[in-house]
């Protein structure tokens, strides 16, 4: 399941432009607003006058960014070995049958 790869480029507050190189199978858009909001966050932390306060805002917006991401490759492991396995009909039923309820 080789991807290409893909150059994103978002324009960020005080002129400063970013650029990633990402797998293409990516919703393009969604990916320069991911870009335009993590990184527009770090931006935005530079901004804190003190030295302590940044590093501890820096601390827990890291924090933050990798139990989501975390999240996110527990989310798509689940999901790719429910796709190959006996329970993708079992859930494809369950869900079937809560529609019926309504």
């Amino acid at each position: 399941m080789a991807t290409g790869l893909k150059t994103y480029k978002v324009n960020l507050p005080n002129e400063i432009e970013a650029t990633a190189t990402l797998p293409d199978n990516l919703d393009s858009e969604l990916v320069e607003m991911a870009l335009q909001v993590v990184l527009g966050g770090l931006v935005a932390l530079s901004k804190a006058t003190a030295a302590p306060v940044r590093r501890d805002f820096l601390i827990r917006y890291l924090a933050s960014v990798i139990s989501n991401a975390d999240t996110a490759l527990h989310s798509v492991a689940m999901s790719n070995s429910v796709e190959n396995s006996n329970q993708k009909k079992i859930i494809d039923e369950l869900l079937e049958n809560l529609d019926h309820d309504k």
